[in-house]
């Protein structure tokens, strides 16, 4: 971006700058947003078990999502849950969803 001295330092005024800062400083965040995806993608294409590029880095413009904390009680009912799924499975009361053979749907 280019704007002539003469106009920044003598005509323009401090809503002017603003603006124009508060550009200039999208512009940086996309280009850090830009290079953590490609970190991100070389990161994954290297083994890395990553959920989302904001697990190399988390700028400080952007929230960590916050995970939910389980009670004990919600984790004994997931637990119960999956035991019960599982144990209908082994009946052959459900069918798997992937073929464990061939990886099919």
């Amino acid at each position: 971006m280019h704007i002539d001295p003469i106009y920044f330092l003598d005509r323009m005024t401090k809503y002017e700058a603003l603006i124009l800062v508060e550009e200039h400083n999208e512009q940086h965040k996309e280009r850090w947003e830009r290079e953590r995806f490609n970190a991100y993608i070389t990161a994954l294409s290297n083994g890395a078990e990553l959920e989302g590029p904001m697990d190399l880095i988390c700028f400080p413009w952007e929230e960590k999502p916050e995970q939910k904390k389980l009670s004990q009680k919600e984790v004994e009912a997931r637990r119960k849950r999956m035991r019960d799924t599982y144990e209908q499975y082994k009946k052959g009361e459900l069918k798997p969803v992937i073929n464990m053979k061939n990886g099919k749907i």
